[in-house]
């Protein structure tokens, strides 16, 4: 899918107008040439965050409008929680993809983070990943949405066990795009 004006490649984060309205879709001769993305993050905040341990300390998250990090760490007790960026509506995109995503573990066994859509209570309708050693993705990788909706939030959760070994689990994020 790829629409050029005068030789120039019109992006789907760009703008298109057709008789001063702006579109969504631009169809050429029956075929979807060129759709507008929508960038969920950097965009959209964060409706809701809960510390869901028992030691407040063992779990954060930071935004400073560009880049997300969420992190537990499991020390004398668990750290885990959550973070809902939303909402947004998935209805008429099919894939979305992250900016710079990245995982962090410092002590790779007893750690674990979530990352979907789902409701604003962390209701994971679907996990695109399920990370729990260091890894990253970029805007190349490119999930599918199971069921479009009109109310989901970008989940993020992360949990770090409770066994004294210092196991720590940190998630940066600097965009998400439906596409």
């Amino acid at each position: 899918m790829a629409l050029f004006y005068n030789g120039a490649h019109v992006s789907p984060s760009n703008n298109v107008f057709i008789n001063s309205q702006a579109a969504r879709r631009v169809i050429y001769n029956g075929v979807e040439v060129w759709k507008k993305a929508l960038q969920v993050y950097p965009g959209y905040g964060v409706a809701n965050a809960q510390n869901q341990g028992s030691h407040k300390p063992y779990w954060s998250y930071s935004n400073n409008g560009n880049t997300i990090t969420v992190s537990s760490y499991g020390g004398t007790d668990a750290g885990y929680g959550f973070i809902a960026i939303g909402p947004f509506s998935s209805i008429g995109y099919s894939q979305c993809y992250f900016h710079n995503l990245s995982v962090n573990v410092e002590v790779n066994n007893g750690v674990k983070a979530e990352i979907g859509i789902g409701d604003i209570n962390c209701g994971f309708h679907q996990k695109f990943l399920e990370p729990n050693a260091n890894g990253s993705w970029g805007s190349g990788s490119v999930f599918n949405i199971n069921a479009p909706n009109g109310g989901y939030y970008l989940l993020i959760r992360t949990w770090a066990s409770a066994d004294y070994s210092g196991h720590r689990i940190t998630v940066n994020l600097t965009g998400f795009t439906l596409i």
